[in-house]
């Protein structure tokens, strides 16, 4: 989708030191690991003993803690684990019916605090046990002698055995079956070889944290958690350099693709961060680091080749008509009981475009079309013989569009009195 900018549309960077800056800082938005690719859900990295300043996506930050820390988890968890068998439990999902039976089972012995050799002795003792009973009654029918098997454990296991035996069927004694001390054994070598694998893993966490990372692009140690709390921050600062980077001209894949799926209202709401952290930077907590680098693309040149701030006649409470009104009518003070005595103690007396704005404040009143009104006013105004670009209409004409969206080109311009073009360039 094309955009366009409004109020920032006179403002050129390109060909200055601020477009190479602009160009050169789009590496530090694109994540390190998604590559290619500025975040949709990004964050600003905050390093643990560094200011350095880059973008990375918040889903992939939060996927590297998970897995530094289900890591570390594990081998906590294994080495206090009596039974050896219990994070494995967990773990697997595709177990048999059986062995869905064993697993209840083995999670009350686990329960019991018994240890990995306790509950491998226990389980071979009941098998033996309960193949001797199967081996006389293979329909499991028979009470009486089920009864006397169990009398043959000491009464401490009895309740134990007595939960072995729910295990099983016929049916499930016959098909895929697999002994419960087998199932064991397997569960304990498959927990110790994560185990081991997670603690191989270890090494690559040495000197860190617990909610602490390596930066994959600088390998500084970043504060993971901390850095989670910056994605308002991240989105707004990528937000403002999309803006820098049109009136730069910069182009790149990684900004094309970034802004393929955003709305048409986008480049506006952009520009009005850019707009208000111009006049009101205080408002959006970047920090020094990325107040300097935004100041770096081009910032603190801009701000001063801006009028004064129109933010406070511009309330959300009102209809876009409702502000455009109070907008065009302090531009000659027709809200005032003597106009021309306000517009000579505010020195604004010297302004060309009085009639044109009354007769536009008239035909909003009136209920023309805002669009047709101000498209008329714009028209008028460059007509004018001392028609200024950067004049405070014009202003508060990109203004009112950064807020209501661009209109429609004007696409006759007085020959006489072409529009200026404001280009900045660095001291």
């Amino acid at each position: 989708m094309p955009f366009q900018l409004t109020y920032f549309k006179t403002i050129d960077l390109s060909g200055t030191s601020f477009a190479e800056k602009i160009k050169n800082t789009l590496s530090l938005l694109v994540d390190p690991v998604e590559i290619d690719e500025i975040p949709e859900k990004p964050v600003i990295v905050r390093y643990v003993r560094s200011n350095a300043f880059r973008v990375m996506s918040a889903v992939v930050l939060q996927e590297m803690l998970d897995y530094k820390q289900s890591r570390l988890s594990y081998i906590s968890l294994h080495s206090n684990d009596k039974s050896k068998i219990a994070l494995a439990l967990k773990k697997s999902e595709a177990f048999t019916t059986l062995e869905h039976h064993y697993k209840s089972f083995l999670e009350s012995l686990i329960a019991a605090q018994y240890s990995y050799g306790e509950i491998l002795t226990l389980c071979k003792s009941f098998e033996e046990k309960w193949d001797f009973y199967y081996s006389i009654d293979p329909q499991l029918k028979d009470k009486e002698l089920l009864q006397h098997t169990r009398l043959a454990i000491s009464p401490k296991n009895r309740p134990a055995f007595d939960h072995f035996a729910t295990c099983f069927t016929p049916a499930l004694m016959s098909t895929d079956f697999i002994a419960l001390s087998s199932f064991v054994e397997g569960l304990a070598s498959q927990q110790q070889s994560t185990y081991e694998k997670y603690k191989g893993d270890e090494k690559s966490f040495a000197g860190l944290q617990n909610d602490e990372v390596y930066c994959p692009s600088t390998r500084l140690v970043i504060d993971a958690r901390e850095s989670l709390t910056t994605q308002n921050n991240a989105r707004n600062f990528i937000d403002i350099y999309m803006v820098l980077a049109m009136m730069a001209k910069v182009e790149a894949p990684e900004i094309n693709v970034f802004l393929e799926s955003k709305p048409a209202d986008y480049m506006q709401k952009c520009e009005q961060k850019l707009y208000c952290y111009l006049h009101n930077s205080w408002l959006l907590g970047f920090t020094k680091t990325e107040t300097q680098l935004l100041s770096d693309m081009g910032g603190a040149k801009i701000k001063k080749a801006l009028p004064r701030d129109h933010s406070h006649l511009w309330q959300l409470e009102c209809t876009p008509k409702q502000n455009t009104l109070k907008i065009l009518i302090d531009y000659s003070k027709l809200d005032s009981a003597f106009p021309r005595v306000s517009l000579f103690f505010t020195a604004h007396r010297g302004r060309h475009h009085h009639e044109a704005v009354k007769k536009a404040v008239e035909g909003l009143v009136q209920g023309e079309k805002m669009k047709t009104v101000l498209n008329t006013l714009e028209t008028e105004a460059r007509e004018h013989p001392q028609f200024n670009e950067e004049g405070s209409l014009m202003c508060r004409l990109r203004f009112i569009d950064m807020h209501v969206g661009p209109r429609p080109a004007i696409e006759t311009v007085s020959a006489k009195t072409p529009p200026e073009e404001v280009v900045i360039s660095p001291k």
